[in-house]
C-alpha cells in the first residue's frame, strides 16, 4: 500500500488520470442505467375465484375449497396458499416461490384446478388469473361549460385514442356515470291503453335480447 501512495505522490499524472477514467465511467453509467420512479415488481400472486350460486360459507369450504386445496399439493413453486370462504363465493390466494418461474406456475395452478371433477353441480367454472400490477402515468383533468352528455361524448373520445396509440394499455375513467337508458311513459296514456308496469317490463325483456343470427358463408369465405 505505502508503495502505490509513493509511486502516486512521485508521479501525479496518474493519480488524475485514474480519478478521470472512475469520472467517466460513472458518468457512462448513469446515462445507461434503467430508472422508474416505482420499482418494477414481479407479481407472485395468483388467484382462484369460484361462483356458487346459493351456497353457504360452509358449503364453498367443503365443497370447493378444501378440493382446490388438495390438488394444489402436489404443484411445485408455490410459497403459500391461502383462502377466504364467503356466501357464494370463494377465493384461494397462491404466493409463489420468488426464485421460481411465475407463468410456468400459472399454468401448474390452472391444470391443477381444472383436474377437480367433483365440484358441486351448481357451481361455476372457476377463474384462475394471476395479479397484475399497472403503473399509473398520468392524470388528467376534463373540465367545461359543458353539460355532462357532452363532457362524457369528449372522455370516451379521448379514451379510444389514447387505447389506438398503441402506447397506453389501460385508461381508467372517474367522476361520469355510466351509459344507461331510461324508458318513462305517461301516466295518462298508461291509464288509457290500459297497459301495467308488468306489462311494460315484458315488453321490453322481450325486445332487449342477444341471440345468434346464424352464419353467412360465401364462395370464399
Amino acid at each position: 500500500m505505502r508503495k502505490i501512495v509513493e509511486f502516486f505522490v512521485k508521479y501525479p499524472i496518474w493519480g488524475q488520470m485514474s480519478i478521470l477514467v472512475i469520472f467517466l465511467v460513472g458518468l457512462m453509467s448513469l446515462f445507461s442505467m434503467n430508472v422508474n420512479f416505482f420499482p418494477e415488481i414481479d407479481p407472485r400472486i395468483i388467484t382462484v375465484q369460484v361462483a356458487y350460486p346459493g351456497a353457504s360459507p360452509q358449503e364453498m369450504e367443503e365443497g370447493v375449497v378444501l378440493k382446490i386445496e388438495n390438488a394444489l399439493r402436489g404443484v411445485q413453486g408455490i410459497e403459500q396458499v391461502s383462502s377466504t370462504s364467503a356466501e357464494n363465493i370463494a377465493a384461494i390466494t397462491i404466493e409463489g416461490k420468488k426464485s421460481y418461474n411465475q407463468e410456468e406456475l400459472l399454468s401448474d395452478v390452472k391444470n391443477a384446478v381444472d383436474k377437480v371433477s367433483s365440484f358441486p353441480t351448481g357451481a361455476e367454472k372457476p377463474i384462475v388469473y394471476k395479479l397484475k400490477l399497472t403503473e399509473r402515468v398520468v392524470t388528467m383533468l376534463l373540465k367545461g361549460d359543458a353539460d355532462l352528455l357532452t363532457l362524457k361524448k369528449q372522455t370516451d373520445q379521448i379514451e379510444d385514442e389514447l387505447l389506438t396509440s398503441g402506447k397506453v394499455s389501460q385508461v381508467e375513467m372517474k367522476g361520469l356515470p355510466a351509459w344507461e337508458v331510461v324508458v318513462e311513459i305517461s301516466e295518462e296514456n298508461m291509464r288509457r291503453f290500459g297497459v301495467k308496469f308488468d306489462d311494460l317490463s315484458a315488453a321490453i325483456r322481450r325486445n332487449n335480447i342477444d341471440i345468434s343470427a346464424g352464419s353467412l358463408k360465401s364462395s370464399d369465405e
